[in-house]
Protein backbone atom coordinates (compact mmCIF):
# COMPACT_ATOMS: atom_id res chain seq x y z
CA UNK A 1 0.00 0.00 0.00
CA UNK A 2 1.58 3.31 -0.70
CA UNK A 3 1.11 6.48 1.33
CA UNK A 4 0.08 10.09 -0.41
CA UNK A 5 2.79 12.43 0.78
CA UNK A 6 1.78 16.29 0.10
CA UNK A 7 3.51 17.27 -3.04
CA UNK A 8 2.24 20.99 -2.52
CA UNK A 9 4.99 23.58 -3.45
CA UNK A 10 7.47 24.60 -0.68
CA UNK A 11 6.26 28.31 0.80
CA UNK A 12 9.79 29.82 0.81
CA UNK A 13 9.74 34.27 0.82
CA UNK A 14 12.63 35.40 -0.54
CA UNK A 15 14.57 38.69 0.20
CA UNK A 16 16.65 40.18 -2.02
CA UNK A 17 18.89 43.51 -2.04
CA UNK A 18 18.11 45.39 -5.49
CA UNK A 19 20.85 44.95 -7.94
CA UNK A 20 22.64 42.03 -6.31
CA UNK A 21 23.51 39.53 -8.40
CA UNK A 22 25.36 37.06 -6.15
CA UNK A 23 23.75 33.46 -6.90
CA UNK A 24 21.36 32.24 -4.41
CA UNK A 25 19.78 28.54 -4.17
CA UNK A 26 17.53 26.28 -3.36
CA UNK A 27 18.43 22.83 -1.90
CA UNK A 28 16.04 20.04 -3.15
CA UNK A 29 14.94 17.09 -0.90
CA UNK A 30 13.46 13.77 -0.48
CA UNK A 31 9.95 13.95 1.11
CA UNK A 32 12.59 11.71 4.09
CA UNK A 33 14.80 14.73 4.20
CA UNK A 34 17.84 12.96 2.14
CA UNK A 35 18.95 14.71 -0.51
CA UNK A 36 17.18 14.19 -3.87
CA UNK A 37 18.87 13.40 -7.25
CA UNK A 38 17.99 15.80 -9.89
CA UNK A 39 21.10 14.89 -12.14
CA UNK A 40 19.54 15.60 -15.69
CA UNK A 41 16.77 17.90 -14.31
CA UNK A 42 15.97 21.54 -15.43
CA UNK A 43 14.89 24.41 -13.33
CA UNK A 44 13.13 27.53 -14.11
CA UNK A 45 12.79 30.85 -11.69
CA UNK A 46 9.68 32.65 -13.02
CA UNK A 47 9.33 36.00 -11.37
CA UNK A 48 5.55 37.61 -11.33
CA UNK A 49 3.77 40.78 -11.09
CA UNK A 50 0.58 38.77 -10.16
CA UNK A 51 0.28 36.06 -6.94
CA UNK A 52 -2.01 34.40 -9.26
CA UNK A 53 -1.51 35.20 -12.85
CA UNK A 54 -3.38 33.34 -15.69
CA UNK A 55 -1.32 34.26 -18.25
CA UNK A 56 2.64 35.19 -18.75
CA UNK A 57 1.64 39.23 -19.11
CA UNK A 58 2.70 39.66 -15.60
CA UNK A 59 5.63 38.51 -15.79
CA UNK A 60 8.87 40.20 -14.95
CA UNK A 61 11.29 37.51 -15.57
CA UNK A 62 12.12 33.98 -16.36
CA UNK A 63 15.32 32.59 -15.62
CA UNK A 64 17.04 29.04 -15.44
CA UNK A 65 18.76 27.30 -12.60
CA UNK A 66 21.77 25.44 -12.51
CA UNK A 67 22.15 22.42 -10.98
CA UNK A 68 24.97 21.17 -8.70
CA UNK A 69 24.27 18.33 -6.61
CA UNK A 70 21.07 18.80 -4.81
CA UNK A 71 21.10 22.88 -5.09
CA UNK A 72 19.36 24.90 -7.99
CA UNK A 73 21.11 28.09 -8.02
CA UNK A 74 19.31 31.37 -9.43
CA UNK A 75 22.11 33.81 -11.18
CA UNK A 76 20.17 37.27 -11.92
CA UNK A 77 21.89 39.21 -14.56
CA UNK A 78 21.77 42.86 -13.64
CA UNK A 79 18.96 43.54 -15.67
CA UNK A 80 16.82 41.00 -13.27
CA UNK A 81 18.58 42.43 -10.32
CA UNK A 82 17.51 45.94 -10.71
CA UNK A 83 13.87 45.53 -9.16
CA UNK A 84 12.04 46.74 -5.85
CA UNK A 85 8.94 46.10 -3.70
CA UNK A 86 7.20 42.63 -3.32
CA UNK A 87 6.81 40.53 -6.52
CA UNK A 88 6.28 36.49 -6.61
CA UNK A 89 7.99 33.95 -7.75
CA UNK A 90 8.01 30.23 -8.30
CA UNK A 91 10.52 27.39 -8.75
CA UNK A 92 9.60 24.55 -11.22
CA UNK A 93 10.93 21.20 -12.00
CA UNK A 94 11.22 19.16 -15.11
CA UNK A 95 12.34 15.55 -14.43
CA UNK A 96 13.75 13.02 -17.26
CA UNK A 97 10.57 12.31 -18.10
CA UNK A 98 9.07 15.62 -19.20
CA UNK A 99 6.65 15.86 -16.11
CA UNK A 100 6.74 19.05 -14.22
CA UNK A 101 5.88 19.86 -10.84
CA UNK A 102 6.56 23.60 -9.07
CA UNK A 103 9.00 22.65 -6.09
CA UNK A 104 8.79 26.17 -4.24
CA UNK A 105 6.99 29.61 -4.38
CA UNK A 106 6.43 32.76 -2.55
CA UNK A 107 7.42 36.26 -1.97
CA UNK A 108 10.55 37.96 -3.39
CA UNK A 109 10.57 40.99 -1.89
CA UNK A 110 13.48 43.35 -3.47
CA UNK A 111 15.53 46.31 -1.08
CA UNK A 112 16.60 49.03 -2.24
CA UNK A 113 20.60 49.33 -2.12
CA UNK A 114 22.72 51.89 -0.72
CA UNK A 115 25.72 51.60 -3.04
CA UNK A 116 25.22 52.75 -6.37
Amino acid sequence: MAETLNRCAAEVNLCLQRGDTQPFGFDIMNPDGTAATIAGFSYVFTVNTNPVPTDITDQVFQVAGAISGNTVSINLSPVEADQLGVLFYDLEETDLGGLIRTVAKGQVEWQQDISK
